[in-house]
């Protein structure tokens, strides 16, 4: 007995679970019901993930419990696993919301009340909070500020939750339209079928190294009114700008810029160089350049990138 608890113990080192799993709580579910969650191992190229197998070396008794077998049962021991998911979810969800909240000096007291059911990456729960910090601004007549830190309410947060969704359907509608838009002519259909949506540039700019310089002036001038029209509806100093010009030699990151405009923006990718415009026939280029603009109106919000402009 002595040999057995001192082998258990050299291969379970204390304290392993709550260093290497923080708020993935979801890992234990993946353990504990493999008939339910084991899917999502199986996808992960057929292995069982590295916390998995410390998990399974941390409690190596295993004790099975049978599925109850009467439906009413089932039915109802499937909803509680369900709803207990949910909770998992929801409260990494709080956890890293609260991260985020923390790193740029804002708070939310009534933040527990927020229930979101789905996942956030870290990326999403950033721009959640951006939008929440604007639509604080915009309706708050006087800022609270309590210990350095800038007061903002649930209703915000929610309020950036809806924009990330209704950004999250637009790109889910971009690809399904895409399959659908009519074509004029067989220029349009041509560049069609070279549209990247969104969601399938895989280029943002955290993937792009320095160039921050660049970086703020395209989201100045490209991304801000893509996402923001309306402050661009009156007056003649505010007007969107018309095209931006990327200089310089080849392999600094002229391209993936434009791709990671198009990704931060949620606009699809046209990508056309000048050597595809030409045509040994009179004419030929002119239609070409008139569809892609006609094709990018039907598809928009759209990033036009036009490589090796100065061949012209």
């Amino acid at each position: 007995q002595t040999q057995l608890d001192s082998r258990k113990e050299k291969s379970h080192p204390g304290g392993f679970l709550f260093t290497k799993f923080g708020s993935n709580q979801t890992a234990l579910l993946d353990l504990a019901f493999p008939d339910n969650f084991g899917g999502r191992l199986q996808d992960r190229n057929k292995e069982m993930p590295k916390s998995a197998k410390q998990v399974t070396r941390l409690f190596p008794n295993k004790v099975t419990i049978q599925l109850p077998e009467d439906e009413a049962l089932l039915l109802d021991w499937k909803e509680k696993l369900e709803r207990d998911t949910e909770i998992l979810k929801a409260q990494a969800n709080i956890t890293s919301i609260r991260a985020v909240l923390s790193k740029n000096r804002l708070d939310c007291p009534d933040l527990e009340t927020l229930c979101i059911k789905e996942t956030l990456p870290s990326d999403s729960v950033e721009k959640v909070i951006g939008w929440a910090f604007s639509h604080h601004l915009m309706n708050c007549v006087e800022p609270t500020i309590k210990d350095n830190k800038l007061i903002i309410s649930a209703e915000s947060i929610t309020s950036g939750l809806q924009v990330l969704h209704g950004i999250q359907n637009e790109n889910k509608s971009t690809k399904k339209s895409l399959k659908d838009v009519v074509t004029d002519n067989e220029f349009e259909k041509k560049l069609l079928s070279d549209v990247i949506p969104p969601s399938d540039i895989g280029v943002s700019f955290n993937d792009i190294g320095a160039l921050e310089n660049v970086k703020d002036t395209l989201k100045e001038l490209v991304m801000l009114p893509l996402q923001r029209p309306e402050l661009f509806g009156k007056g003649q100093l505010t007007k969107p700008t018309k095209g931006i010009l990327l200089f310089g030699p080849p392999g600094t990151g002229k391209t993936m810029l434009a791709k990671a405009v198009a990704t931060e923006a949620g606009a699809n990718f046209i990508n056309i160089s000048m050597s595809s415009i030409t045509s040994k026939w009179f004419g030929e280029g002119e239609k070409y350049v008139k569809a892609v603009f006609s094709l990018a109106s039907k598809i928009a919000p759209s990033v036009i990138f036009v490589d090796e402009v100065d061949s012209m």
